[in-house]
């Protein structure tokens, strides 16, 4: 289908660009005719003026919109705190967007958002819905990932996820792990998903050990409910294989998952497996036993997501090569333990 512009409107009424944005957008006087036939043109032509343009032309209404895939999830609820922190000291509102690990309805809500005149959006990890978000940042719609990168033009907040997952197998493998297994989503559409596996990999081989994808469990499928849809898998995939003497996940949620499996199948930890989880969530501290984890400052993931895009819409300007990498930390508590295997 043929896509109309402003410039077509304005060639078959006869009349400016100008003239024909000042009329449609109502930003300065014209003919009350001239009027009625660019509305009749623009409509007959199925041409419609880009919400978005029309948003950074007027006064701004200080309104983030923050897309986050599951709104239950502890991670992502710290992740707001911060958002929230920062919106309130500068006066901003923010909107939470809710998109279910799901890419075609963020995309319907990212239509959505051209139209409501919100001055910015922050997206929270999710799927990596490239094309949508890139066309968003062409058109200089203020945008921030968190936890999330696609291309280094966009600004982004996040942690170095390869090295952080390199630093848990280490952790294990000083602990005298050798057979260190993982629990993992699929990750081809997800970056930060895959640069966490990949530093496990990594972590494995530096350490003098074989990386195995025997050893790999792949959720195929996201889940609102990570530490249910873990479990389950969890039984079919360790049905006939030898459980290796510790496991790293890809989530706290889903080392939960893992650790209800475990028990059922009667197996102590850390006695008899070792576990490291990622993110260190509220819940990590109050599993028995406690979950050694590696943190991600989640807070402060939103404070800093929250600063950069006031400062993109204050400023009327895109931050070029601005990828803000945070520090993680390990955690330790009681999931890990010396292999006595």
């Amino acid at each position: 289908m043929a896509r109309y512009n402003i410039k077509d409107v304005a060639k078959v009424c006869g009349v400016s660009i100008s003239t024909v944005s000042h009329a449609l957008n109502d930003s300065r006087y014209v003919k009350k005719e001239t009027k009625e036939k660019i509305f009749a043109i623009a409509s007959e032509i199925g041409y419609k003026p880009s919400a978005l343009a029309k948003g950074l032309r007027r006064k701004s209404l200080n309104t983030i919109a923050v897309f986050i895939p599951n709104i239950a999830s502890q991670f992502f609820s710290q992740i707001l705190l911060g958002v929230n922190k920062i919106a309130n000291k500068n006066d901003f509102h923010i909107i939470i967007v809710n998109t279910f690990y799901n890419s075609e309805e963020e995309s319907r809500l990212i239509e959505s958002l051209k139209s409501q005149y919100v001055d910015g959006a922050i997206f929270v990890s999710g799927l990596d819905n490239r094309d949508c978000i890139k066309e968003l940042h062409k058109e200089n719609f203020p945008i921030v990932l968190v936890a999330r990168k696609i291309s280094e033009d966009i600004p982004s907040v996040l942690i170095d996820n390869f090295e952080a997952a390199k630093s848990g197998v280490d952790y294990l493998v000083s602990l005298g792990h050798k057979d260190i297994g993982y629990v993992t989503f699929e990750f081809e559409n997800r970056s930060t998903v895959k640069d966490r596996f990949e530093g496990y990999k990594q972590g494995l081989v530096q350490n003098g050990l074989e990386f195995s994808p025997e050893k790999v469990l792949k959720i195929k499928q996201y889940s609102m409910d990570e530490m249910g849809i873990t479990y389950e898998c969890c039984k079919k995939f360790y049905v006939e294989k030898k459980l290796p003497t510790a496991i790293m996940t890809v989530t706290d949620n889903v080392a939960a998952g893992v650790y209800n499996f475990l028990k059922e199948k009667g197996c102590s930890i850390p006695e008899d497996i070792s576990l490291v989880g990622f993110d260190n969530l509220l819940l990590s501290a109050f599993l028995d036993p406690p979950l050694t984890t590696i943190e991600q400052p989640k807070e402060k993931m939103g404070e800093c997501a929250m600063e950069m895009i006031i400062n993109i819409i204050k400023n009327r300007h895109d931050i070029k090569n601005n990828i803000v990498n945070l520090d993680s930390k390990l955690i330790v508590r009681k999931s890990a333990f010396k292999c006595k295997k």
